[in-house]
């Protein structure tokens, strides 16, 4: 049912809590999932004598893993047939059935992980304290790498978000196809800019021969004005590349991920 694309906050929160409840019992059965498996790996490990900072990759792997995969079935309603039409008629605007799986499968979900594996952690370590008097770190939610971990996840969740709406089967297994198509395009991307760049030190486009020849002209043959030239060139490379990349990973990416699942909608109310 598309209200016009008016933004009514009342009525996003009423989507959300039908999203979630519809959809609860697959988060508590993953839940449950990662839970016990984390307790037993735990359990073994510490068994072993292994007292590794095991919680924070589990998480990293419960985030990944789990959340992707959940988000890979947002919009599962969408692809039922008959069924998708009790979906479409949901009293919400195309852009608040886009916000609100944003919100519920990327800051829903990590919320709900963070706070559920914290208490796991400190759960396990309490057993593992108790029967093998060896403990891991538990897993604490603050710094560097975790707030990356959740920024890295942030955007790759738009990504399957997107998939989700397009695909209409096996839509995990698709968008990561998707990803590593789109993986392999960029290094083709990256290498023709590289030749374009270091054209002058390149044999054809075999790429080995072209950085020996860049390496024998800079160390051997080149004169002083071509090294300079040379280490302006990498240097200039090497910054207009990592400008690049920050655009395209945490602009273009989640925005492209988010406007192609509203686009999808629309294109199915209509």
């Amino acid at each position: 049912m598309n209200t016009q694309d008016y933004f009514v906050p009342a009525r996003l929160l009423n989507y959300m809590k039908i999203d979630i409840f519809t959809k609860s019992r697959l988060w508590l059965i993953g839940a449950a999932v990662f839970g016990g498996m984390s307790l037993l790996i735990s359990g073994f490990t510490a068994l072993g004598g292994n007292t590794g900072n095991f919680h924070f990759y589990y998480y990293g792997v419960f985030l990944f893993l789990g959340g992707l995969y959940t988000t890979s079935r947002a919009y599962s309603e969408m692809h039922l047939g008959e069924a998708s039409y009790s979906y479409i008629s949901l009293p919400a605007s195309t852009l608040e059935k886009t916000i609100g799986k944003v919100l519920i499968y990327g800051l829903g979900y990590a919320l709900f992980v963070t706070v559920f594996y914290t208490g796991v952690s400190i759960f396990s370590e309490f057993l593992n304290g108790i029967f093998f008097s060896r403990t891991h770190p538990v897993f604490k939610p603050f710094g560097y790498n975790f707030w990356l971990m959740l920024s890295i996840f942030i955007v790759f969740q738009t990504i399957f978000l997107m998939g989700s709406a397009w695909f209409k089967s096996f839509s995990f297994i698709k968008t990561l196809l998707f990803l590593i198509l789109l993986s392999f395009l960029t290094f083709i991307v990256v290498i023709v800019a590289f030749k374009l760049i270091f054209w002058s030190f390149f044999d054809g486009w075999n790429l080995n021969r072209g950085l020996d020849s860049l390496l024998i002209n800079l160390q051997k043959g080149g004169t002083i004005q071509k090294m300079v030239d040379a280490k302006r060139n990498i240097e200039s490379f090497d910054e207009v590349f990592k400008y690049i990349w920050k655009v395209f990973m945490w602009g273009l990416l989640p925005l492209g991920g988010i406007a192609s699942v509203y686009f999808k909608l629309k294109e199915t109310e209509v």
